[in-house]
């Protein structure tokens, strides 16, 4: 066992691919898009969109171009459309992987984070999470190897998918003025917003105003809030791993290399994206930038191998078995807890179960979905 966790082999992304594959493979073959009813709205948002040539966001504030491709992908079938997702994850996973610099522990900081249940199911599901994402970070590096043109369209195509995506465009800016303060390209590069807001201009006109804007479900109050935004967050790789990542995290937090423009960059959206997540703690998929920004502190913090494979057999294991200390009464829509020690289903596994039960009758609840956004947004926004 120890020649094998110190074998070539796992010094690259081979194994975290072959991983991904194969617990990707059951989700191929049931072929269901989805256990979050955001993927039906959004499916239903892009078949209005593709065959009717009417644009209905799926919810506030919209992502028209993520729903466009929705619109495309639903011309063909569910499991090519999952297949899709599946790609760009494993293409997502490469990429930060290449993009990491080169430590002794990046390989086992990688395996643990890219077969973490958040960023599996995220890759697994038609959702804009990774996609999103994706030219995020792309955006991101680009700015840093001084390619503007491309940067330019990147932080387009990312804000066109995910609105909040915008936290990317303002890190740009960040590195942009501690690396060089070239006042000029930050200026050149802040005109991205004039394009990124004509994608949103069908949301404006028919959420009748700005009020397009206001999001849903924001209505915990301050208890509920905290317990979801703490609790979900120590569900990332099981809770073992999550709470051993977070001591050494703080406990290393000062030797974080703060002068560096890419570092400020990357501490911003991770801020950031936890101030969102702390509005709106839902789906851990929100999450996900954050998660790809601590994988880029953490690389650069030591910590002994011994430690770090408790983390990732306990993020593994929570795939498929989970150890809980609170229980909801009403699970992701939780009023209260029980405190104790629970054993429940892994989070993969969950994730694998919700999903077949809703895809049990997928064109039902395509054409509910289909009928709720038309009614909800036929006098205005949701929320106007």
């Amino acid at each position: 066992m120890k020649k094998f966790l110190n074998s070539k082999y796992l010094e690259t992304y081979k194994p975290i691919l072959f991983i991904q594959t194969v617990l990707f493979l059951p989700f191929l073959i049931d072929g269901n898009i989805s256990a979050d009813w955001d993927s039906y709205a959004s499916l239903a948002s892009g078949k209005i969109l593709f065959e009717e040539l009417t644009y209905i966001p799926s919810r506030p504030p919209g992502f028209p171009l993520y729903e466009l491709l929705l619109g495309v992908l639903s011309t063909t079938s569910t499991r090519f459309t999952i297949f899709f997702h599946y790609l760009a994850g494993l293409f997502f996973t490469i990429y930060i992987y290449k993009s990491l610099p080169e430590t002794k522990l990046k390989p086992i900081y990688a395996f643990i984070f890219f077969t973490s249940s958040v960023y599996l199911i995220s890759a697994y599901t038609a959702i804009d999470y990774v996609l999103g994402a994706f030219f995020g970070f792309a955006f991101l590096n680009k700015i840093r190897e001084q390619k503007f043109v491309l940067a330019y369209f990147l932080i387009i195509v990312s804000c066109g998918i995910r609105l909040s995506n915008v936290i990317f465009l303002i890190a740009g800016c960040i590195f942009l003025y501690f690396s060089d303060k070239d006042s000029k390209k930050i200026a050149i590069l802040i005109t991205s917003l004039i394009p990124i807001i004509f994608l949103y201009l069908p949301s404006y006109l028919v959420g009748g105003g700005v009020c397009f804007l206001n999001l849903t479900n924001i209505d915990h109050n301050l208890y509920e809030r905290l317990g979801r935004y703490f609790y979900k967050q120590i569900q990332f790789f099981g809770i073992l791993g999550s709470l051993i990542l977070i001591f050494y995290f703080f406990k290393h937090i000062m030797k974080i290399e703060y002068k560096d423009p890419f570092h400020l960059s990357i501490i911003f959206i991770f801020i950031s994206f936890q101030l969102s997540f702390l509005r709106l703690p839902t789906e851990k998929g929100h999450l996900l930038p954050a998660l790809i920004c601590l994988l880029f502190l953490l690389n650069n913090i030591k910590i002994k191998k011994s430690i770090l494979y408790v983390v990732l057999v306990s993020s593994l294991l929570s795939n498929f078995i989970s150890i809980e200390f609170l229980q909801p009464d009403i699970p992701d829509h939780a009023t209260s807890a029980n405190l104790g020690i629970f054993i429940e289903k892994g989070y993969i596994l969950q994730d694998y179960e919700n999903r077949g039960i809703k895809g049990s009758d997928f064109e039902y609840h395509l054409e509910n979905g289909i009928s709720n956004i038309k009614q909800a947004w036929s006098q205005g926004g949701p929320n106007c």
